[in-house]
Order: structure tokens, then sequence, then C-alpha cells
């Protein structure tokens, strides 16, 4: 574990994109499908931690929907961000739709 955590800081560090791709998979394996502890591994990595965590953390979002991030740090990202991620969300969602209604009926 402590060698996986080693190498993807090395990745992050280098601050190039082709470079941060490891590091966001080994932050999804070392997260264990919860995106909170994902997104506080990212934040606490070093490096290009901003690019990292929004990859690792888009992936547990495209696996498992808003629902599994936690309902605080939700709050604090929308008042802090001046967002709101739930319009976001929904509208991802209804892209998705439309384009697996778009795929059936080819």
């Amino acid at each position: 574990m402590q060698n996986i955590v080693r190498a993807a800081r090395q990745q992050a560090q280098c601050r190039q994109p082709i470079e941060s791709v490891p590091a966001v998979i080994a932050m999804v394996e070392l997260a264990a499908t919860d995106p909170n502890r994902c997104a506080i591994l990212c934040a606490n990595l070093g490096g290009d931690t901003d690019t990292i965590g929004a990859m690792a953390v888009a992936i547990y979002g495209a696996l498992h929907g808003i629902d599994a991030i936690d309902t605080q740090l939700k709050a604090e990202l929308d008042v802090a961000n001046a967002l709101d991620f739930t319009h976001y969300s929904r509208a991802f969602v209804h892209f998705r739709q439309q384009r697996e209604a778009a795929y059936a009926d080819a």
C-alpha cells in the first residue's frame, strides 16, 4: 500500500496529464469505493491534486451517482464554489439518458 501511495505522489508531482492518470487509478483503488475518502486522499496527495481529485472522484460519480458524496461535503462544495452541483449532476444524467436512448434506437 505504501508503495502505491509513494508512486502516486511521484506521478502527481510531475504535473503532466499523461502521468496523472496512474495517480488517479491508484487513488480510486486506495479509496475502495468511497468517493469521500478518495477526495480526501487526493487533496492530501500533493502536486496536481485538483486534476487528480477531479478525475478520480468523477469516476466514482459515474459509478455511484451524487448520492455517494457525503451531503455535508457536498454542501460545503456548493457554498465554497457558489455552484449547485446537483444541477450539473442532473444535467449529466439527462445527457446520459438521451445518449442511451439514441443508441437503443439505432
